[in-house]
């Protein structure tokens, strides 16, 4: 360089800029950037530039082509960029990526480490850009600075919970769901969790189950987000999926299992084949969203640190692998995880509870139960001589046969859950524009009053009671349910005896649907009426509804109207309602006896002339008139003109069946009258189709 007062000639000058282009070349170890760093792309800081990104291979080209750093920055990449990059790429800036990021995981801010390593802040904005390291701003810092470690036993806790239940809300929080039964389950867990639980709590949300269609109530909360759990759902979560590590089965003791048991354990019987009359507990880990390599992993481990012995067996359909705890550890299982098993949750361990003789006769014939347990099931029963087959399902059927049709009815007592998802329900949920969406929610409840229901059956069919009788039937029935693996308890039976060879059962209609018809198309205070009761499933939904403040059911069929006082009564004292309700044993003519206007509602679903035979009684509308145009004008136009009459609004549910087209004849004679207001539908699910529509007509005078 020329001293101070010295004449430079241009050529000088030159090999000055040249000389210092080669020292800015040269300065410069491509080799030493890991190949990854090349096409990240940086954010150029500038205003002043169309182009909004520079990746390290488009700053080398420039340095190459011959360009200078003042050169580069006038093409709009920032000066401290361009100072960031020359510094990065000459090797200055030695950080790695896992360092970076663990001190900025640390909860440290970027001043911070900044000063810790003595490198221009700017330069540590760009390098956690560089780095592809995501934005963590000053909440994050505040909660690493304040967060609270969790413990082993937490820690523990989550390990078995993952393997069940629980999955990931965030990359840093938890997610604990159960159903309504767990509720106590799930009040300890968030108990134990209560150092880093999200301050919002357990909370409840009811929504619909999609296969049963029943109004369902689910309980959750979640954890705070913390780099402990972070960690923990990181290990799990490794790419997105939920996966089983090995190295996460380390922090599961006997905690941990019973966690895991408890979210997705199950138990049922086996049958010692060696030892007469011995029955012995079967404990299963539903292990459905694992792979079978898993799965297999698992139950190594378990040997290796439990010693206990494990398989696998597939689920009933096929398509996924469970745990199996051998019989030989069962007991060893149990010891291992019943101190801590919940009180709440010991259904799962106290496996005489799911026994097929839960409420059996005192007087029922103890041999047959001993000798029924035995009986193989799926596979193993398969795999029998059919002259062997047969003999267990005879077995079987003398023991069915002995306790008898009743015993297999549902009990009051054991639905009366059911019977408070009824009051609990959200209509809301089932209101659609132009329908009524399916419920099935309190079915169960409902029949459970109604004996006489089993005896009922559709035109050219059997009742489930006369399936029950005929011994071909049954033995068919109790075949199937084995082969299937299950073993022929008493609901799983009852559903088979409705559902025989595509036997078409009765209809019932549903009680919440009945409660958002009576919420979507009456008004506070209405008084109902209904003129065909049935099986109380409008009753329950006058009895839920907030809207209704009195119902009148007429029900010409004794059984069904001693029935119906036991529902109305037993609801009440279940759900404490107190409301004005009168069932009357009276056919439709009754409605004669009502002043004109005395109730703001008449809703019901008549008959559908003779296509259901719900007993011999002569007060029935299809023995009364034997042919349809009889029929149809004597007891349905005259009731439903009768109803319109005496209430405000009147909705009929019917439909059209076999040749008799009730619906459209009702929908004509209507028109005719003056008094269709509108049609709505009822949207019922369909094994043809997607869904089946029946019609909802609503009617009433112009007054």
């Amino acid at each position: 360089m020329p001293s101070k007062g010295q004449k430079v000639t241009e050529n000088a000058k030159q090999k000055f800029k040249e000389s210092r282009l080669i020292s800015w070349q040269e300065k410069f170890k491509w080799d030493e950037v890991e190949p990854a760093f090349f096409d990240m792309e940086i954010d150029i800081s500038s205003r002043n530039s169309k182009k909004r990104k520079i990746t390290i291979s488009e700053f080398k080209n420039m340095v190459c082509s011959g360009m200078n750093a003042d050169q580069i920055i006038e093409t709009g990449v920032s000066k401290h960029l361009v100072a960031f990059l020359s510094s990065f790429c000459s090797g200055n800036i030695r950080l790695t990526k896992e360092a970076f990021e663990d001190m900025y995981s640390s909860g440290k801010s970027l001043d911070e480490i900044s000063t810790e390593l003595m490198i221009p802040r700017q330069h540590i904005t760009y390098l956690r850009e560089l780095f592809g390291i995501k934005t963590k701003g000053a909440k994050f810092i505040k909660r690493k600075q304040t967060e609270i470690p969790i413990t082993q036993r937490q820690r523990e806790i989550m390990c078995g919970a993952l393997l069940g239940d629980a999955s990931k809300m965030s990359p840093s929080s938890l997610k604990f769901v159960h159903g309504n039964e767990q509720r106590e389950y799930i009040y300890w867990k968030s108990e134990e969790m209560k150092s880093i639980m999200s301050p919002s709590g357990v909370k409840g949300t009811t929504y619909t189950d999609k296969i049963s269609g029943k109004e369902r109530i689910s309980w959750q909360f979640f954890t705070s987000a913390n780099t402990d759990v972070e960690k923990i759902i990181s290990e799990f979560y490794p790419n997105g999926e939920k996966l089983v590590p090995i190295k996460m089965l380390d922090n599961i003791g006997t905690l941990g299992l019973a966690i895991w048991y408890q979210d997705d354990g199950m138990v049922d019987f086996g049958r010692d084949l060696e030892k007469e009359f011995i029955i012995t507990p079967v404990y299963k880990l539903c292990t459905d969203s694992f792979s079978k390599d898993e799965c297999e992993m698992i139950t190594r481990w378990m040997k290796q640190k439990f010693g206990l012995g494990a398989g696998l067996v597939p689920s009933s359909n096929g398509k996924v692998w469970r745990i199996k705890i051998d019989n030989e550890s069962s007991d060893a299982f149990r010891k291992l995880i019943e101190p801590h098993v919940l009180p709440s949750m010991r259904y799962k361990l106290d496996y005489k509870d799911y026994l097929f003789d839960k409420g059996k006769p005192a007087n029922s014939p103890s041999i047959f139960w001993t000798e029924v347990m035995k009986c193989p099931l799926g596979p193993s029963f398969i795999s029998l001589p059919i002259n062997e087959q047969e003999d267990w399902v005879r077995k079987v059927l003398s023991y069915v046969r002995a306790n008898g049709f009743e015993h297999l009815l549902p009990r009051p007592s054991e639905n009366e859950k059911d019977a408070k998802s009824i009051f609990l329900a959200e209509s809301q949920k089932l209101i659609h524009e132009d329908c009524i969406g399916f419920s099935s929610t309190g079915s169960t409840y409902m029949l459970s009053f109604f004996n006489n229901f089993w005896d009922a059956k559709a035109k050219g069919m059997l009742s489930p009671r006369q399936v029950y009788e005929n011994d071909k039937y049954l033995s068919e029935i109790i075949r199937e349910a084995i082969i299937e693996g299950r073993f022929p308890r008493r609901h799983t039976l009852i559903r088979k005896l409705r559902r025989y060879r595509s036997n078409k059962s009765i209809s019932l209609f549903m009680p919440c649907m009945a409660k958002a018809i009576y919420d979507n198309f009456s008004y506070e205070g209405s008084k109902v009426i209904d003129f065909c009761a049935g099986y109380g499933g409008r009753l329950l939904g006058a009895m839920s509804s907030k809207k209704v403040i009195s119902y009148v059911g007429i029900e010409p069929n004794l059984k069904s109207y001693l029935s119906l006082n036991s529902l109305r009564e037993n609801f009440s004292k279940v759900n404490g309602i107190q409301k004005e309700v009168l069932i009357m044993n009276q056919d439709s003519k009754v409605l004669q006896s009502f002043p004109d206007g005395s109730f703001d509602l008449c809703f019901t679903s008549p008959p559908y002339f003779n296509a259901e035979e719900y007993s011999e009684d002569v007060s029935q509308s299809c023995l009364q008139y034997e042919h349809y145009d009889e029929w149809i004008e004597k007891f349905l136009f005259f009731s439903v003109n009768e109803s319109v009459r005496v209430a405000k609004k009147v909705i009929i549910n019917i439909a059209n069946t076999g040749p008799y087209k009730i619906a459209d004849d009702l929908r004509k004679w209507a028109l005719e009258k003056g008094i269709l207001i509108e049609e709505s539908f009822l949207r019922y699910p369909s094994r043809t189709k997607k869904y089946r529509l029946e019609p909802l007509f609503v009617l009433g005078r112009s007054r």
